[in-house]
């Protein structure tokens, strides 16, 4: 398990008088596998920070297919943009893959500090901007690496996803068919 005050450094170091204001806002929750954290048929206005486990976002298509386009192991965030921003409902599901322990901090609370505490709301900008940043990559990743490079990127920054979530998880984060993710696998260990 990652304590919380890792997880908030990896984002944005804190003062402890800042990091004490964010404790007494979290509360440590254990979720089984297969829970079901977020999905477009109810409004959850928590924020969640991972301390052990994986998760992955994911919409259901017109024809009821899953496509997987996040995959989260410890230290990550876990929310709905359009419910953290909106108020509402999210528009793709997150569900947990493994027995997961979560941070679970209150939406309206942490917003409430950050309008109170500067620090703290330059650690919800840094997290905003991580967002941004990898929302971005992955963008670029599709348009401009082959499906073998956006596997060989994945092995090389995070291999712990390839040995802990499911093919077919990994195989739609890719944008390809599991066939496809087994062809480019056996190509990848012969090389």
């Amino acid at each position: 398990m990652v304590n919380l005050k890792d997880i908030i450094d990896d984002y944005y170091p804190l003062s402890p008088e800042a990091y004490q204001k964010i404790e007494a806002i979290t509360q440590l929750i254990h979720l089984p596998k297969k829970t079901i954290l977020f999905s477009p048929d109810r409004y959850e206005p928590d924020f969640y920070l991972i301390s052990k486990g994986a998760a992955r976002v994911y919409i259901v298509d017109e024809n009821g297919n899953e496509l997987s386009y996040l995959l989260f192991l410890e230290k990550a965030v876990l929310l709905s943009f359009e419910g953290y921003l909106h108020q509402t409902s999210s528009y793709e599901h997150i569900d947990l893959l493994e027995d997961t322990s979560l941070y679970q901090l209150k939406t309206e609370e942490l917003k409430k500090l950050y309008r109170e505490d500067l620090e703290i709301c330059n650690f919800g900008r840094s997290i905003s901007d991580h967002w941004a940043y990898q929302t971005e990559a992955r963008f670029i990743d599709r348009l401009s690496l082959s499906a073998t490079e956006r596997y060989a990127k994945l092995v090389r920054e995070n291999p712990e996803i390839i040995q802990r979530i499911p093919l077919k998880y990994i195989a739609s984060h890719l944008g390809i068919t599991q066939v496809s993710l087994s062809r480019i696998r056996a190509n990848y260990l012969i090389q």
